[in-house]
């Protein structure tokens, strides 16, 4: 790992996550909602710099934690943070927080990865959230690989459109007991694969997941599996999104709201 750390992007990315409002609040603090007694591992993919990892280590501090990280200034600055939390809570010791530096997919090696120097979270492929993109090579693994235990386990994902990739190289996981995924979907998708949403909603509806909304990110649990006709709700509100986008900065015109307004109405009683 040979990035340097660029300071500002470190004080910007620890303003927006760990500022008065961060990101994910909502969906941090309502953590122990959806989260069961019964897990015993916590993963963190996508783990930027740690804004689910710390509300793990609040929440479960027993649990085993595994946070990972593709983007090099990223896990720099979560390596860090991991360091100062540990010395905040006496009862989480090295054993329980694993770091992984390097991307998730179905196949171990090197691969491309697509970074930025702006602070724009890094992807598998150039995604619409920048312009400027350069290509590293990184080491991947397969999620099922980096944990011991197949059962019990938590895993948060947001990586900016790989979750197809990931998801291949989780079959262990998906297939175990009391595993349950929170994970915010991407409708640019993969372009190496050439995936969508539609495949990563496929891939638990073979494993009998269920979904329900969870914020602004999807909760998925073995239940009854997920509908033909939710995955198609779903589905067509990402294809939305480009749309909704040029709404808010108001290329197009307000009188699209109300479309979004009755298909999210429609999603919530699929």
């Amino acid at each position: 790992m040979n990035e340097t750390m660029n300071e500002k992007v470190h004080e910007e990315l620890q303003a927006v996550h760990f500022g008065e409002e961060p990101p994910e609040i909502m969906e941090t603090n309502d953590l122990p909602k959806i989260i069961s007694q019964s897990k015993k591992v916590f993963i963190d993919v996508g783990a930027s710099v740690g804004e689910y990892t710390k509300a793990f280590m609040d929440l479960r501090p027993d649990c085993e934690i595994i946070s990972v990280d593709a983007d090099a200034q990223r896990f720099v600055q979560l390596e860090q943070n991991v360091e100062r939390w540990r010395g905040m809570l006496s009862d989480v010791n090295d054993a329980n927080v694993k770091l992984v530096f390097g991307a998730l997919s179905d196949v171990e090696g090197e691969l491309c990865f697509s970074v930025n120097d702006k602070g724009t979270s890094g992807s598998l492929s150039p995604t619409p959230l920048a312009e400027e993109w350069r290509q590293v090579s990184i080491s991947a693994y397969r999620l099922d690989d980096i944990v011991q235990s197949h059962n019990h386990v938590f895993v948060k994902m947001d990586i900016e459109g790989g979750e197809y990739s990931c998801l291949l190289g989780a079959q262990k996981l998906l297939a175990g007991i009391d595993n349950d995924f929170q994970m915010e979907l991407h409708y640019w998708g993969d372009e190496t694969k050439g995936t969508g949403v539609r495949d990563v909603l496929n891939i638990f509806q073979q494993h009998g997941y269920g979904v329900k909304k969870y914020h602004r990110h999807y909760f998925f649990s073995k239940s009854i599996p997920i509908s033909k006709i939710k995955i198609n709700m779903i589905v067509l509100q990402y294809s939305l999104y480009p749309l909704k986008q040029k709404l808010e900065f108001g290329v197009i015109s307000p009188l699209t709201k109300p479309l979004f307004a009755f298909l999210r109405a429609i999603y919530r009683r699929i």
